[in-house]
């Protein structure tokens, strides 16, 4: 295992206070699987006062929990105290936690075999679970009874769909068997927790995977709408939404786009809690999927002031799905040559619109709309001396 200087360092200082030091979890499992690592997580025998007195910069990241940010070189690194866990409250986090001595009884905590593996420089791989031949295997599969990790922390079930979608793993039978046995448990997960397992898993690189999340009917204590839905739609949508930038926007506003409800897209990103901005580009796209396309630059413009800086996340989906060259030829074309789409990029102002005899009030806005449409259908027409001689016949009408 290749191990940063930083990471090194962090160990020995540790080793070198008299204490145990090891990388853990997902750093150790995508080094066995020769894939990029990101995060270097360290497990250690000092406690967090220990960790402290070692290190010059240090953050009290989570305490309670035996963690403790060391910053190296402006890096945050964090170092966690053997542990073992109290009991649980309400299926998520543990009410106390007892710190050990023991880095076996600290793995043994963890939830799959994959995760619940250690490395040190010189002792090189501790894997009491048999975490690497799971990886060998390709499967997803608890430490100890799967029934209690589950029971422990219910999220862990939708983290196991996410593992398998994220490394294209199956998940071991037993381990399986316990999801189905446990669902109901999902009722006490906040659905922050759930909107972020999720945006994983339909960002991940083995989509195919996600059929567990119907075969399992894990949503089935979430929230019945989703679940309902994601029965009739998923596997169809699957094979399209692989083809999607890894965009969580774009991908959400396709799968949810099928419903006859115009509004199930936007209730479905209020329910998870995504942010005004996320919920209004999946209802706009959600939308505009609905509508046809046409290849034309007028209709096409209209729709582009309808959904905004949403239209080129639609013209990705269309090109998964049934889609013309011509329309994308013409978007970039109108982008080219700077044709006017929106009612800013009139060369005139209401204060021009003025000059010519309106007086303020709706008068001059409806002149601004009309022009708008005007210069819409006809680009070039966007030249003042033009715009004028426009403003002049629409006297005849206001």
């Amino acid at each position: 295992m290749n191990i940063p200087k930083d990471v090194n360092y962090i160990i020995e200082e540790l080793n070198k206070n008299d204490f145990e030091a090891y990388i853990v979890g997902g750093a150790v499992r995508d080094s066995i699987m020769e894939t990029n690592i990101y995060d270097y997580d360290i497990t250690t025998s000092a406690t967090p006062t220990e960790i402290c007195s070692i290190f010059e910069k240090t953050i009290e990241t989570g305490v309670k929990f035996g963690t403790i940010t060391v910053v190296i070189n402006s890096i945050n690194y964090e170092v966690t105290t053997f542990r073992i866990d109290g009991d649980y409250i309400d299926n998520r986090k543990p009410e106390t936690v007892e710190f050990s001595k023991n880095l076996i009884e600290d793995l043994s905590r963890r939830d799959f075999t994959i995760n619940a593996m250690a490395y040190h420089p010189y002792k090189k791989f501790v894997d009491p679970f048999n975490g690497k031949t799971d990886i060998q295997k390709k499967i997803i599969r608890c430490v100890g009874e799967a029934d209690n990790r589950f029971n422990e922390d219910a999220l862990r079930m939708l983290r196991c769909i996410r593992f398998s979608t994220k490394l294209g793993f199956d998940i071991e039978e037993i381990t399986y068997k316990a999801i189905v046995q446990n669902i109901h448990l999902m009722k006490n997960i906040s659905r922050e927790r759930i909107r972020d397992e999720f945006v994983k898993i339909i960002l991940s690189d083995f989509l195919e995977k996600a059929e567990y999340i119907n075969s399992t009917e894990i949503f089935k204590y979430i929230d019945e709408l989703i679940f309902d839905y994601l029965q009739k739609n998923l596997k169809q949508k699957i094979a399209h939404i692989k083809l999607l930038p890894k965009c969580h926007i774009t991908r959400i506003a396709f799968l949810f786009s099928e419903h006859e409800n115009y509004f199930f897209a936007k209730t479905i990103a209020r329910f998870f809690q995504f942010s005004n901005d996320e919920i209004n580009q999946i209802w706009n796209l959600s939308k505009a999927l609905k509508m046809e396309l046409k290849a034309d630059k007028y209709e096409l413009k209209k729709m582009i002031l309808k959904i905004g800086d949403s239209f080129e996340k639609l013209l990705e989906i269309k090109k998964c799905i049934s889609f013309s060259k011509d329309i994308e030829d013409l978007y970039f074309e109108i982008l080219i040559n700077g044709e006017p789409i929106y009612l800013h990029q009139l060369c005139i102002r209401g204060e021009d619109v003025k000059q010519c005899g309106f007086s303020e009030g709706p008068e001059i806005g409806n002149i601004l709309k009309k022009l708008h449409e005007i210069v819409l259908k006809n680009p070039e027409f966007n030249q003042k001396h033009i715009l004028f001689k426009e403003i002049e016949k629409l006297k005849e009408i206001y």
